[in-house]
């Protein structure tokens, strides 16, 4: 009896000791994950309070990365919540550990300019410097310059047609395959993470052969867990992966209401509403439709020089899309002077419709395109063409969308499809969700 109650003592104790371990450090493993980690870390003035895994990281003064040489993914959004950038704030605080500060260059890199640009203060001549970009983004033991240990903190768009996840995936497998920890800094999705849909495609740019839905509702700390556990990168050992947590970040919360500085890897989407608008109407980009870009609203400013802005109008308007304002419009696309890129039908007046997204939990951009879309090809089969095909094709998965618009077909079916292969996919990210829906 005596030697029972010794065990349970010493059970009792070692229960004890795992608690206060895990209480004391905030490293939890959920029961979904296997391979990875999840860092809670908490205000140290304001428990309550919303914060990215940067702030959290600066609030307990780098201990997490202490006598680690280390590499830092950043893009231009990488900032604190007082508008520091991550390059200057890591190496205030941890600056003999650095090795590497890896810029990702988004819409620069394809003007040619290369440089790196994100970070304020001087460079120092111990750290090396290194850029990303959409055509170069493979990581590897000469860009982390000697690191230990590598951090990402990117600012995603939340789109599956995203650099950052480009970037996400080699991180990964260069993490898996050398066994080199990787931290991830997460940070808000600017679509909120509530809401998925579009055609999933295992064509896409930056993730081939994964089946992603082009709105995945996914953090990047996320979506890191859903790769790393479900062995989506076919390596033989899995990454040593950790997440730094959001604290008290829901995934319903809009971006005005995190108090960040608002951040999209398109300079042209300025807040969320156009961000939404944007994931819906981002194929149109393979077409001549112009998406207002040039203008004082792009993505609110939809049509072409071939078509009739009353009739358009008339004929979205009637499908009653719910949360969605409409009306007929003329624009001019302009050049702008610090663009690269020439706007569709520059300097020539078009037709077509102004959209303003009245209530964001009801619109769905996704049937909104896809009606557009079927309006406008078949009010104008004669002008609408596909300027990029096999581009579309690598967005929708296949040459099926294209051939369905190109035929006249009812292109509804076509979104329930999508709808159904997103259930599947919502099935798997439920697994890896690391913030809870707040009730309103």
């Amino acid at each position: 009896m005596r030697s029972y109650i010794r065990n349970i003592n010493k059970v009792f104790w070692l229960l004890i000791f795992i608690i206060l371990s895990i209480f004391l450090t905030g490293l939890t493993k959920s029961s979904e994950l296997h391979h990875s980690n999840v860092l809670n870390l908490q205000d140290v003035y304001d428990s309550t309070a919303f914060r990215i895994g940067l702030d959290l990281l600066i609030n307990h003064t780098g201990e997490t990365l202490k006598n680690k040489p280390i590499a830092i993914i950043a893009n231009r959004g990488s900032n604190n919540r007082d508008g520091q950038h991550n390059f200057d704030v890591v190496k205030n605080i941890l600056g003999n550990q650095c090795r590497s500060f890896i810029q990702v260059m988004e819409g620069e890199a394809s003007s040619g300019n290369t440089e790196f640009i994100y970070h304020d203060s001087e460079l120092d001549s111990a750290i090396r410097y290194f850029t990303l970009t959409a055509s170069d983004h493979i990581i590897n033991a000469k860009i982390l310059n000697g690191a230990a240990l590598v951090v990402i903190d990117l600012q995603d768009s939340g789109l599956r047609e995203s650099l950052m996840l480009g970037v996400l995936i080699e991180v990964l497998k260069f993490g898996a395959e050398t066994q080199t920890p990787v931290i991830i800094l997460d940070r808000p999705n600017p679509l909120q993470t509530v809401e998925i849909g579009g055609p999933i495609s295992t064509q896409a740019k930056f993730s081939i052969g994964y089946s992603v839905p082009v709105r995945h509702g996914l953090t990047l700390g996320e979506m890191a867990f859903l790769l790393n556990e479900e062995n989506w990168l076919k390596t033989k050992k899995y990454t040593p992966l950790t997440v730094i947590k959001m604290a008290n970040y829901h995934r319903n919360m809009s971006w005005q209401q995190t108090g960040l500085k608002w951040y999209f890897s398109d300079e042209s989407v300025r807040d969320e509403e156009t961000a939404i608008l944007y994931a819906g109407l981002y194929f149109f980009q393979y077409t001549n439709i112009s998406l207002g870009t040039g203008t004082i609203q792009p993505y609110q400013f939809i049509g072409a020089p071939w078509i009739s802005a009353d009739v358009l109008a008339d004929v979205i308007e009637r499908q009653k899309l719910l949360g969605l304002e409409v009306h007929a419009v003329k624009f001019t696309p302009h050049r702008d002077e610090t663009s690269a890129v020439r706007p569709l039908y520059q300097d020539t007046e078009c037709s077509g419709i102004s959209v303003r997204v009245s209530d964001c939990a009801k619109f769905d951009s996704y049937q909104f395109g896809i009606i557009l879309l079927d309006a406008i090809s078949r009010l104008y089969p004669r002008h609408f063409e596909w300027t990029q095909p096999a581009e579309a094709d690598l967005f929708f998965g296949s040459a099926d969308f294209r051939t369905w618009v190109n035929i006249g077909a009812d292109l509804k079916p076509m979104l329930a499809d999508w709808n159904v292969a997103v259930t599947t996919f919502q099935k798997l990210r439920l697994k890896y969700c690391l913030y809870p829906f707040q009730k309103k």
